[in-house]
């Protein structure tokens, strides 16, 4: 993992560390759950074997039955009942665990090898039929087992521990991998949010770098042209050249566009503190569009109570959208501005037919000098974005139902 991304590569650590947990641990659980199965056959086998073993073909009375068990509980024998062929049954165990004769897997003494047991629950019960007699071999004396019914409920005691450890070692490299996750997610997180947090500062930096240059520059600029336009101005009186007259309204001309621009810049690198006053919004709006005077501007803002605000940066935030939507737009195309409240926030748009921002260029726009104009200073969003921040806001930029570009300036009230 690249050293240049410490944080990635200690993430997906902690994952693969995850995954690596939850792996082993379910192969660990199959794997013991195979052996298991294999403990049980083996330990129902034994038992069975031992039983009729112990027994020696004798009819069972019910003190051999219990001697029996008591012999083989260490092993797991938990109850035994044998029942004859005349119907005689002999038990031993308690009576919950006695098996019943009926519906279990059945084995006979002649069976080569071990069949798999009929197991329920932790325990494992069976049945032992007695081997066919064949015709021609007469019944011997004191067999009387071989023709009765043995069945036998066996609680595979190592078998059972073996599956216990296999599911506490799983539960413990589930819950080891969870922890691990969680803590790379929160980790993750906090990262995320210092990363982010550390991106807002540096754009902090950045801005107030560029509102301070700005300032400067435009305190420099300000005074010497405000003469250069004086002079120019006075000479423009004086003169009868009509070339020179043009020469000389050139000047003037070029001389307002600078001033123009130097008190954007101010505008942008002042960080005033609002003033917030109750205000009329759908007053202040209809009294910005009479003053742009532009025909094709409507307005929609009715049933709006008063909203604290700084009229003076909303209405300078206002204006900057609805030039950049007039200047966006076709000829004699219109433009929407409508406002709305809901709750403690009002909203501001600006809606325009012309060909839209991409979403990928949405936050560029914002940010202070970002400008696709030839003639434009890129102020006019960041100066909107700063308005809107100032009144605990935002802008929003998206899809017109015009076709164009929308956007919102929305503001909080305190």
């Amino acid at each position: 993992m690249p050293a240049r991304n410490p944080r990635r590569a200690a993430l997906l650590g902690a994952i693969a560390v995850a995954a690596a947990l939850l792996v082993s641990s379910g192969a660990g659980w199959m794997q013991a759950r195979h052996a298991s199965d294999r403990l049980v056959q083996a330990t129902a086998v034994h038992v069975r074997a031992g039983v009729g073993s112990s027994l020696r073909g004798e009819v069972p009375t019910d003190e051999l039955l219990a001697e029996v068990l008591d012999d083989w509980s260490d092993v797991g024998l938990r109850a035994l009942v044998w029942e004859g062929p005349d119907g005689q049954r002999i038990e031993a165990g308690p009576a919950d665990e006695l098996p019943p004769l009926r519906g279990l897997l059945e084995v006979t003494p002649s069976e080569p090898g071990p069949a798999p047991p009929l197991r329920s629950g932790d325990r494992v019960r069976l049945v032992q039929r007695p081997r066919p007699e064949r015709r021609r071999n007469r019944p011997r004396r004191g067999r009387a087992l071989n023709r009765g019914s043995l069945a036998l409920s066996i609680e595979p005691v190592d078998a059972l521990a073996l599956e216990s450890t296999a599911v506490r070692t799983l539960s413990v490299g589930a819950a080891s991998a969870v922890v691990l996750l969680l803590f790379a997610a929160v980790l993750g997180r906090q990262w995320l949010a210092a990363d982010r947090l550390e991106s807002e500062r540096a754009a902090e930096r950045h801005l107030a770098m560029l509102g301070t240059m700005s300032a400067v520059l435009g305190h420099e600029i300000k005074n010497p042209l405000a003469s250069l336009k004086g002079n120019a101005q006075l000479l423009l009186r004086k003169l009868d050249d009509p070339d020179h007259v043009r020469k000389a309204q050139r000047v003037v001309d070029e001389a307002q566009r600078l001033e123009s621009l130097t008190n954007r810049i101010l505008a942008f690198a002042r960080d005033a503190a609002i003033e917030r006053v109750p205000t009329d919004v759908a007053a202040l709006l209809e009294g910005l569009l009479t003053r742009l005077d532009d025909p094709d501007v409507s307005l929609e803002a009715e049933g709006l109570t008063p909203f604290p605000l700084d009229p003076q940066w909303v209405e300078q935030a206002v204006e900057n959208l609805v030039r950049n939507a007039r200047q966006a737009s076709a000829p004699r195309r219109p433009v929407m501005v409508s406002a709305s409240r809901s709750g403690h926030v009002l909203r501001i748009t600006v809606d325009d037919d012309g060909p839209g921002i991409p979403p990928e260029r949405r936050q560029q726009v914002l940010e202070p000098f970002h400008t696709d104009k030839t003639q434009g200073t890129g102020l006019g969003l960041a100066l909107v974005q700063r308005v809107a921040e100032k009144h605990g806001g935002r802008v929003e930029i998206g899809d017109s139902p015009a076709g164009g570009a929308r956007v919102s300036l929305l503001l909080r009230d305190a």
